[in-house]
């Protein structure tokens, strides 16, 4: 699957079912999700998240140095009733990395309360305040903190 059109292809439109709808997997740690050591080298297209019910995502490694690019990014595409329900974003060991609306998708997160950054992170777009209205917590570990607001 190369993007969204190549998803609605697969499935009827109206049918859609996403891996987050696979009852077993709702069953896993109450809807915990991780997504630990993975490559993110094209941009992922929203459907990905449509119907999920999941109360946290954990995400590790993400990157935006001289020599790894490994950011989550999302594609302009805009997909109407999305319904996903992720509360709480968990970014850990991340580096250099800018937390803005093309990482953090408005339709994909549209109910995000809470964003933990574990990392070093370049900068946190201010648009993203007004795109995720109930993002309402945001945790850095003071150390990177620190760095975040001496740029």
């Amino acid at each position: 699957m190369k993007d969204c059109q190549d998803i609605l292809n697969s499935n009827d439109g109206e049918n859609f079912t996403s891996i987050f709808q696979i009852p077993l997997l709702s069953l896993i740690s109450n809807q915990v999700f991780g997504i630990i050591g993975s490559t993110f080298s094209t941009p992922i297209c929203p459907l990905v998240f449509k119907n999920s019910l999941l109360d946290r995502i954990y995400i590790n490694n993400l990157a935006q140095t001289f020599y790894l690019t490994n950011v989550l990014r999302f594609t302009n595409d805009t997909i109407e009733n999305l319904n996903a329900s992720i509360y709480c974003l968990n970014l850990y060991h991340v580096q250099d990395i800018t937390v803005d609306t093309r990482m953090l998708n408005p339709l994909v997160f549209r109910n995000l309360f809470r964003l933990s950054l574990n990392g070093f992170v370049n900068s946190v777009s201010s648009d993203l305040f007004v795109k995720l209205s109930n993002l309402f917590q945001i945790y850095f570990k003071s150390t990177y903190f620190r760095g975040l607001i001496h740029r």
